[in-house]
């Protein structure tokens, strides 16, 4: 499958809208979005709700949004990768979640070993 097919087909991936249900909230590093996309088609295809943030609306403050996600979430999965332990979007987003006493799942896409903040906050 060519790169920008994979791209399209990203898109196929249907965040929940109706955020007053219980959702998992999802964090990644974008460098690897193609394969947290194969992750998150399975969780569809599995009936999970979640959101991710593919579709923000133009005009919305990204940070504002996401706190708001984080914060209504019933769950929060951190897809873990080399490139995730270096965003320090991912890390933001992780001690956000702990700070609101959200329930977090560690998926790790690499092989990878948690340090300073992000290990003491897991």
């Amino acid at each position: 499958m060519k790169n920008t097919d994979r791209q399209t087909n990203r898109f196929q991936i249907h965040a929940c809208t109706d955020l007053s249900q219980s959702y998992i909230f999802v964090s990644y590093s974008h460098k690897d979005a193609d394969l947290v996309a194969d992750l998150l088609r399975l969780m569809q295809e599995n009936h999970f709700r979640f959101w991710y943030d593919e579709g923000i609306e133009s005009g919305s403050h990204w940070d504002d949004v996401l706190y708001d996600r984080i914060t209504g979430c019933s769950q929060f999965v951190c897809f873990f990768s080399h490139n995730a332990v270096e965003s320090e979007h991912v890390k933001n987003e992780v001690h956000l979640a702990r700070k609101y006493g959200k329930q977090i799942l560690p998926v790790f896409l690499d092989d990878v070993t948690l340090r300073g903040g992000l290990e003491l906050a897991l």
